[in-house]
This record gives structure tokens, sequence and C-alpha cells, in this order.
């Protein structure tokens, strides 16, 4: 997917050089450096508050429980304003059958029930982009939820511009782990407020 994030400044580069700033872990995360080192991306970020639109239907037509969009809801509220360290949240939601696939300013949340491939997945940085969630599907959900806060948190931290990182400790490590629910971890936390400066 195509970036509407801006070019990295070789001036901030050299500030965070003086900090201790560990270049090989900022690649991995912000510039998909764990997965493709001979073929990094541009630094994608978004340069104002997304607005975020979670489907009520899945891909088959069939809806979503409520108590599902709820969670989706809350976890992208809280967790947005921390993958911008601090400089944006999200600056609304709203639910429906349609999409906003393709328009500025809109990350889109879908659901399908095919769990064959992914848990989740989303376009990296990406206005207009989407994520894709696995509904109520073995492996995918978590006791009575749905989906797994994890993998919804995860997928979100892709859409504010995180690639994986390959640190098995991060939430967005891009290794398996089968716990239900993980938060953002301090070293991601320090690379976000890099990629948001």
């Amino acid at each position: 997917p195509s970036s509407s994030a801006s070019s990295p400044r070789t001036s901030d580069l050299e500030a965070f050089a003086l900090a201790g700033f560990d270049h090989a872990s900022f690649r991995a995360i912000a510039r998909n450096g764990y997965e493709q080192p001979s073929a990094l991306q541009p630094l994608r970020r978004w340069t104002r508050a997304p607005m975020l639109y979670i489907r009520t239907i899945d891909d088959t037509g069939r809806p979503i429980l409520p108590e599902v969009l709820q969670q989706v809801a809350s976890i992208a509220s809280a967790a947005v304003p921390h993958y911008t360290h601090g400089r944006f949240g999200l600056a609304g939601i709203e639910q429906g059958t349609d999409t906003r696939r393709g328009q500025a300013g809109w990350i889109t949340v879908d659901w399908t029930r095919d769990a064959t491939e992914f848990c989740g997945m989303a376009h990296v940085g990406f206005e207009g982009g989407a994520i894709t969630l696995t509904y109520d599907q073995p492996g995918c959900s978590c006791g009575s939820q749905k989906i797994r806060p994890r993998t919804v948190k995860h997928e979100l931290g892709h859409s504010m511009g995180l690639w994986h990182s390959g640190e098995r400790d991060d939430l967005m490590s891009g290794l398996g782990a089968a716990e239900c629910d993980r938060n953002i971890t301090p070293r991601e936390l320090q690379y976000l407020d890099y990629l948001y400066r």
C-alpha cells in the first residue's frame, strides 16, 4: 500500500543517535527492516487524527455482535493515542454496513470468518486502508471473546505505521503468541515517539 507519510529527517535521526537510539530496532519496526532488511520502506505515519469505520457485518453479510463492535471501538480509542505517542487520538468512530476503504482520513475495520491464513491483517500507515479481523473462529477467539484483544491492538499498530519488530515480548513482534491480550512495551512506545516526532 502507498503511504501518506513524511520522509525521515536526518537531523532527527542524528539527535536520536546521541540519546542511544538503536537504528536496527527502529528500522525493524518503522521501516519493515525485520522482514525485508534489504528493501526498507519509507516511514508511514499519520499526520492527523484518523477516523475509524467499523463494519457491522462480516464478509458473508452476517451481523457482528454489538459487544464485539464495542470492544473494538474501546480498544481503538485507548490504543491510538499510545501509537501516536499522545499526538493524536481518534477523530471519531462510525459503524455501519458500508466501507470507508480508499477514503483519506479513514481506517475501515472489516470482518471475515475465514481463519485459514490469519487472525488479522492491516495496511501499514495508510489513509483509507483497512484492518481485517477474523471473527469467532478457533485460534482467533479467546474464551467467550470472538476476537482476541491482542489481535485488535496489533493490527491497529500496523494501521498507525508499525511493522513487525521480531522481538518476542513486543506487541508488534510478528511472532506467534497464543495469549488473549498483550500491551505495547515501553521499548515500542519509545520508537513510536521517534516515529511521530
